[in-house]
């Protein structure tokens, strides 16, 4: 049997992630827009007509900016070490990083220029982060003091010279995401979760091998997951190219893993499914424990998000 390809595109950022990036970035774009507006448009003359309808626009999207990153991280709690294990990555600078920053403009406008290879976040993306995670509780700090009490002044001053500092970061994330060609592709990643698999394997080597390439795949996916990935592929939920890119994995070891889990509770079915599949049946497994088995499948959910 000849082997199937490759899955074109991979999984790059699960739902959590993806969910709790556009709970921070949506409101804090509202936020700066409204503020730009406030600092050029009504500074200089704050009589002018509907200063207050975009000062309450700042102030409910300040709101917002608290609120929807605690809802989007209590909708996927299941899934909140990968926010650690992110942060974590955020904070892990080694030479190649450095080495990437101080090449990346020279890269931008000489395509001979060879990057180092990137683990999941570039160097940018750190230097992203790491703003983020340093100014986003003095953003609603110094905001709350300034909407809440007459000791305004000093706030302000912080809270303006952070909104300075981010907005070259800010408008150089928004180039690479959505401007740039050879970096837009991954703007799909936080979308749909998956991006082409040559893009990521070209600008996230050493991410891709880690996770992508047998020889280094250094964590095979759990019973439990694997479970639920199966059973949303023969459920209709997703399909094979979904499957495998869920687990990593490829279409003759998912061809694999759907005989055993059906052994378990259809024999029939999975001699059926091995014959179709040219694969050797396996020996039918008595559920011992037909509670437990049900316990290890999570359902997911339907939809092209996942």
């Amino acid at each position: 049997m000849t082997p199937s390809p490759q899955p074109r595109t991979i999984l790059r950022f699960r739902r959590a992630e993806r969910h709790v990036h556009w709970a921070l970035a949506i409101p804090f774009m509202v936020c700066w827009t409204t503020a730009l507006v406030l600092v050029v448009v009504y500074n200089p003359d704050p009589q002018r007509p509907y200063r207050e309808i975009f000062s309450w626009i700042h102030r409910l999207s300040g709101i917002a900016l608290i609120v929807l990153p605690v809802i989007a991280v209590a909708r996927t709690a299941g899934d909140i070490r990968v926010h650690f294990h992110n942060i974590l990555q955020a904070w892990t600078w080694t030479l190649s990083d450095l080495r990437w920053l101080a090449l990346a403009g020279l890269a931008a406008i000489h395509p001979g220029v060879k990057l180092p290879e990137q683990g999941k976040f570039n160097a940018a993306e750190k230097l992203n982060f790491m703003t983020l995670l340093g100014t986003y509780p003095l953003y609603i700090v110094t905001g709350l003091v300034m909407w809440l009490t007459s000791a305004a002044f000093l706030s302000w001053i912080v809270h303006f010279a952070m909104a300075v500092l981010a907005t070259p970061l800010i408008l150089g994330h928004i180039y690479m995401a959505a401007v740039n060609p050879s970096s837009r592709v991954g703007l799909s990643g936080m979308i749909t979760g998956y991006v082409d698999r040559r893009w990521a394997k070209h600008h996230y080597g050493k991410w891709y091998r880690e996770n992508f390439e047998k020889s280094e795949r250094p964590v095979p996916p759990s019973e439990r997951r694997r479970g639920a990935v199966v059973y949303a592929f023969l459920t209709g939920a997703i399909d094979r190219s979904r499957a495998c890119a869920e687990l990593g994995a490829e279409p003759a070891d998912l061809d694999r893993w759907v005989v055993r889990f059906v052994s378990t509770r259809a024999p029939a079915l999975a001699a059926a499914i091995a014959q179709r599949a040219s694969l050797p049946a396996v020996r039918p497994q008595r559920a011992t424990n037909r509670a437990k088995d049900r316990a290890d499948v999570e359902i997911p959910e339907r939809g092209p998000t996942g």
